[in-house]
């Protein structure tokens, strides 16, 4: 299932690439999703081509239903997020890869950021959403599909209230 989904942060690409750098950030957008056991590793530095990667768990509570007959405790869930060194104009291009341990779901995909007006920035997901389960496939994906988009939301409302904050 293809996935396009943007969403506008009230802050620009470059404060917006620290913020995705930023452990305590990845952190709190985690524990918004009600993430459990999250590990977070972080590879370089904003200012230039970064890596973040996240090990999480979610309980079944979390776990869309067409999923739970695979995952009858919940999931772990891996996403590793590369992005690109800024563009000259302040924009980045990057990629995402989100698989689920032991169930055959996975989602691939290619992120933009750039600036969208004076102050803030536009983050583009494009990607895959694939189930490889026979017979239940496109229901999961039809069931998954929230999840992804969600996670885009659960980042803007953890930027929108760190600005607030500032």
């Amino acid at each position: 299932m293809h996935i396009e989904h943007h969403e506008v942060f009230p802050v620009g690409p470059d404060r917006l690439a620290e913020l995705f750098a930023d452990e305590e950030f990845v952190r709190t957008t985690n524990e918004r999703m009600r993430a459990q056991n999250v590990q977070i590793q972080i590879a370089d530095e904003p200012s230039g081509a970064f890596t973040v990667s996240v090990q999480r768990g979610q309980s079944m509570e979390h776990v869309p239903e067409p999923l739970r007959r695979f995952a009858p405790h919940g999931i772990q869930l891996s996403q590793v997020e590369r992005w690109e060194a800024p563009a000259k104009d302040g924009s980045r291009s990057g990629s995402v890869q989100v698989g689920l341990e032991g169930i055959p779901v996975s989602f691939d995909g290619k992120m933009t950021l750039r600036q969208a007006g004076a102050n803030g920035s536009e983050l583009g997901l494009f990607g895959d959403l694939v189930a490889r389960i026979p017979l239940f496939g496109g229901a999961v994906e039809r069931a998954a599909r929230p999840a992804v988009t969600g996670a885009l939301r659960a980042q803007r409302k953890a930027v929108e209230d760190w600005a607030g904050q500032q």
